[in-house]
């Protein structure tokens, strides 16, 4: 179980973090996020087809927005990007989308691998 927080932004761990999901596959339609608890999740896996057995859990989201220029529904991810400054989280992936999460000071995301 990999798990960050905005104290945790560490060279090393941010790089753990992005080889446990680099290139791991996510459906789009199944992405849940449950604004009374301030939680986004998404299941990915290693192939495109499922499963999608492993978890990205980041919790103190206050919103999130979808860019889909693909609109393909089952996307890789390729890059997070930590922004502080604006307490943003990006999900990226190699195809024309992108997941921007707006999080509170404190937030904390957690990978099961």
């Amino acid at each position: 179980m990999i798990r960050l927080t905005p104290s945790d932004l560490t060279g090393s761990v941010h790089d753990g973090l992005l080889d446990a999901v680099h290139d791991r596959w996510f459906d789009l339609e199944a992405v849940r996020y449950q604004p009374d608890a301030g939680e986004f999740a998404l299941r990915f896996g290693d192939r495109k087809t499922g499963p999608f057995d492993h978890e990205l859990r980041i919790h103190g989201v206050a919103d999130y927005r979808v860019d889909d220029r693909a609109h393909i529904q089952v996307y890789d991810l390729n890059e997070i990007v930590f922004d502080q400054e604006k307490r943003r989280i990006l999900l990226r992936s190699a195809f024309p989308l992108e997941i921007a999460l707006s999080v509170s000071e404190d937030w904390e995301l957690l990978c099961d691998t």
